[in-house]
């Protein structure tokens, strides 16, 4: 099966990266900037919005761990409209992971563990 991690580099993106790659998954990273992965995995270096049907063809899963920038929000929903709109008629599965840097368990900030299943 082959999986690519839109946001590789991110938070929850390295994190999920680094799993499939222990666990043995052909991993691509779709990132902006290639230069901050943390594993040595084939890499498409453009902006989410630049992907192109062609970009995601080859995979069975893609996973969207995009940040969008603080005050951006929108384009959390902008960017999953656009990889439906490339995805769409295909066997391709599309996975989105919720952001996870601001969530917080106390008044004091505190930030959630996160901890894969596979």
């Amino acid at each position: 099966m082959k999986v690519a991690v839109i946001g590789a580099t991110g938070q929850a993106g390295s994190l999920i990266t680094q799993k499939l790659v222990a666990a043995g998954a052909d991993v691509t990273a779709l990132v902006r900037n290639a230069s901050r992965l943390k594993v040595d995995v084939p890499v498409i270096e453009k902006d989410i919005f630049a992907l192109t049907q062609a970009d995601l063809a080859p995979f069975d899963v893609i996973i969207e761990a995009f940040r969008a920038p603080e005050g951006q929000e929108i384009q959390h929903l902008q960017a999953m409209r656009h990889l439906m709109s490339l995805l769409e008629g295909s066997p391709t599965r599309l996975i989105a992971v919720g952001g996870t840097s601001s969530l917080y368990i106390d008044a004091t900030r505190t930030k959630r563990q996160i901890t894969l299943l596979m």
